[in-house]
């Protein structure tokens, strides 16, 4: 359940961008990926206790990441990235 409700909210984070951008009318999936990863690596890094979720109340959080990079791969849109 948890995982779920992370997983939008991270995909919204990192599609939004798309659509403020609207110079392209393809979507291309490539750059998003990188993007995705970089966060994480943000977020453990800088986030403090970034890591107690997982350790003390047992929360994964690799799942909404992996939900995410997957919904980008097979997304024909931003749109459709978002929704899965």
């Amino acid at each position: 359940r948890q995982t779920m409700r992370l997983s939008a909210p991270i995909a919204t984070l990192v599609l939004c961008a798309s659509v403020g951008a609207g110079a392209s009318t393809s979507f291309d999936p490539a750059p998003w990926p990188q993007d995705l990863l970089q966060m994480l690596d943000a977020l453990s890094d800088k986030y403090a206790n970034f890591d107690w979720p997982v350790s003390e109340r047992e929360i994964e959080l690799t799942a909404p990441f992996n939900t995410t990079r997957s919904r980008i791969k097979t997304g024909q849109s931003g749109a459709g990235a978002k929704s899965g």
